[in-house]
């Protein structure tokens, strides 16, 4: 789906320009190796060069530095509250140059998830009244679905208005009044988790809120007054920004951020950016604990060398396990891939050693090496092309499949 909705943008964009043309990708700041590599893939599929890929948070930021033409040194929050994730971006600003502190988010957290709510408190009430459960009709729960989205919409342009719909119970209409307050209530652990995260970020970058200087909304969500209420709230009162429309401000920031990477000077308003890694990165060891390369918010591209040993005497082999997460247990946190180191040198516990090379590129995907320095047997893994990625065959043939489909 991803792919046919990149090869559709594509077409519009060539037909636009009349030429062909190469693509910066957002993707959440919370996307791991597997979501980014998935996000590629499609790419390949729709047959879009992808020149970079950047967390939406770093896009937005990137539009708003450039839009202000920030030349002072200054540390900006985004609060990006989009329909399906959340994420939340702390970056200093200095003449051109952007550099991310800290990253927080939810990919589970959204728009989507307000107007399930709302569902579930319609379906709730045509229960009690009519006896019906709608959860077993598909289409009508559809329609119910579409105007709770418009519903919600509604709710932060007024207090409170009427959801109407035609014949959703048999022959039966629905319609039913509801208020501003009533959603704020239903929605409430939604929001405060919203804050919490911000708190949480800030936390991660060594900040207080006093550090702030512009707090900036992007993602449709951000509009909803009591969102907005509790984010002023937090920062005491503090404007928060709108410069550009937070539908478009991360599609702008990508498109400033290609130019950049096609040479174009901007004038100096974007000169460089640093990014950094949303979750720490860790080999388990014998113990099981997690041993972190690359801590939490460590920026990127990056490099870490260390030397590991056999844990046995007479080891022939050693396993490597790859973690994601923060908790000091490794299984504890999510595994992103695994590889063995064959061929070691026979000896006591501790004399064996392994020379280990961490590298994560500029897209933030991660590449494992190792190397007996005796033997000199190596093995490595990337881990984006180990887990959830499409092989070149299936890549072609759903390329192929696309071409039919777009001819």
């Amino acid at each position: 789906i991803s792919a046919m909705v990149l090869r559709e943008l594509k077409k519009i964009a060539e037909t636009h320009l009349g030429e062909k043309v190469k693509a910066v990708i957002t993707v959440p700041a919370y996307f791991n190796d597997e979501q980014k590599q998935a996000t590629l893939d499609a790419a390949k599929i729709a047959g879009l060069e992808v020149l970079k890929i950047i967390p939406e948070p770093t896009a937005a930021a990137i539009a708003y530095g450039f839009h202000r033409k920030l030349k002072k040194k200054s540390k900006i929050l985004i609060f990006d509250l989009g329909g399906g994730t959340f994420d939340v971006s702390i970056m200093e600003i200095d003449d051109g140059e952007f550099r991310v502190l800290g990253v927080d988010g939810d990919i589970h957290l959204g728009g989507t998830d307000f107007d399930n709510r709302l569902v579930d408190h319609f379906l709730q009430i045509v229960k009690d009244k009519y006896h019906v459960d709608l959860r077993d009709r598909k289409k009508a729960t559809l329609r119910l679905k579409k105007k709770c989205e418009e519903l919600k919409r509604e709710l932060s342009l007024v207090n409170e208005t009427n959801i109407e719909i035609d014949a959703l119970i048999g022959e039966q209409d629905f319609e039913c009044r509801f208020t501003r307050k009533k959603f704020e209530e239903i929605n409430e652990d939604f929001f405060e988790s919203t804050i919490e995260i911000v708190a949480s970020a800030l936390k991660s970058a060594n900040l207080s809120k006093q550090d702030i200087d512009d707090v900036v909304l992007v993602g449709g969500s951000s509009r909803i007054p009591k969102v907005k209420k509790l984010l002023q709230s937090f920062f005491d009162g503090k404007q928060l920004r709108q410069d550009i429309n937070p539908d478009e401000v991360v599609a702008f920031g990508a498109a400033i951020q290609a130019r950049l990477l096609c040479g174009d000077s901007l004038d100096g308003r974007v000169r460089k950016i640093i990014d950094v890694i949303p979750k720490s990165l860790g080999i388990q060891l014998n113990d099981g604990s997690m041993d972190v390369f690359f801590p939490r918010n460590s920026s990127i591209p990056n490099k870490f060398t260390k030397i590991y040993t056999n844990c046995i005497d007479n080891q022939l082999k050693a396993l490597f396990l790859i973690f994601e997460g923060e908790d000091r247990v490794a299984a504890n946190n999510n595994l992103l891939g695994e590889f063995t180191l064959e061929n070691i040198k026979s000896c006591p516990k501790h004399m064996a050693k392994f020379d280990t090379i961490f590298k994560i590129d500029e897209n933030g995907l991660l590449s494992v090496t190792a190397k007996d320095l005796d033997t000199l047997s190596s093995n490595q893994i990337s881990i984006s092309f180990q887990k959830g990625s499409l092989s070149e065959v299936s890549i072609s043939e759903m390329t192929n499949q696309m071409d039919k489909l777009f001819s």
